[in-house]
């Protein structure tokens, strides 16, 4: 039976952990050629979780040349680009903006927005040259929502939204469809990185909170996002771009 993503050559950054890796899995396992960024160094691991056809490639989406050489990667190896998913992204700091560190900020903008940007500067004329396809951002609900917990993580979540309207209105007519994919809350290694530990007792009331923010009083997997992301890049979203989705149990809706 053929796979939904059959023929596909997509690059996937971010794709150690997370919804990166289940995008990359889930796309393989579709039919796709999946070119498999990530800085970490494991990217490899994700390569050997798959029966599919996954490249591991090193690479900081901050830094022009890596991102440059990852999309180079992909139309070395297959001739073409047809979907780019920048899922790569961090949240460090937080708190109180008196009190933010300064390079903790830049290093959000970095991977979040710029990591975003360069994707899209060099994914979208490799994609407008092979006949058109669609790029995804990863966006958050917290750049479409404010709670004050991390203002630098969300400030670049929202300049995600913006560069991906931005976006789509310069690339529509050369055939690259551009969207972004707003998470909830989504329990995957990221949450609680860069800091120490929570006692577990604290940990559980983080996760009762979170979870209460669903309509549906639970976390998303990263397979379910992965599944939106799949949709989003395929032929039966052929008519949707500039749309920055949210996919957050309800989150979203609610008025308090």
């Amino acid at each position: 039976m053929p796979g939904r993503m059959d023929g596909v050559v997509a690059v996937v950054a971010g794709a150690v952990e997370g919804q990166g890796r289940a995008t990359a899995l889930l796309f393989a396992a579709e039919g796709a050629r999946v070119i498999a960024g990530d800085i970490s160094g494991k990217q490899e691991d994700t390569a050997a979780k798959s029966d599919g056809d996954i490249t591991p490639v090193q690479c900081d989406v901050s830094q022009p040349g890596d991102v440059e050489a990852m999309v180079a990667a992909a139309v070395s190896r297959h001739r073409r680009l047809d979907v780019m998913c920048n899922v790569a992204g961090i949240a460090v700091g937080g708190g109180m903006l008196a009190d933010e560190d300064p390079d903790d900020w830049d290093r959000v903008q970095d991977v979040n927005l710029k990591g975003v940007f360069l994707g899209i500067k060099y994914g979208a004329p490799a994609i407008a040259n092979s006949g058109g396809g669609a790029i995804l951002n990863w966006g958050s609900i917290g750049g479409m929502i404010a709670s004050g917990m991390a203002p630098g993580y969300s400030a670049s979540k929202a300049a995600v939204i913006s560069l991906t309207r931005n976006a789509a209105i310069q690339y529509g007519p050369l055939g690259v469809r551009i969207n972004c994919i707003c998470p909830g809350f989504v329990l995957t290694p990221m949450i609680g990185k860069g800091r120490p530990a929570d006692p577990p007792e604290v940990r559980e009331k983080m996760l009762t909170t979170m979870r209460a923010k669903s309509l549906f009083n639970r976390e998303a997997t990263a397979e379910e996002i992965a599944e939106v992301a799949l949709w989003l890049c395929s032929p039966p979203a052929s008519f949707i771009t500039g749309v920055a989705l949210p996919v957050d149990g309800g989150w979203s809706i609610r008025s308090v």
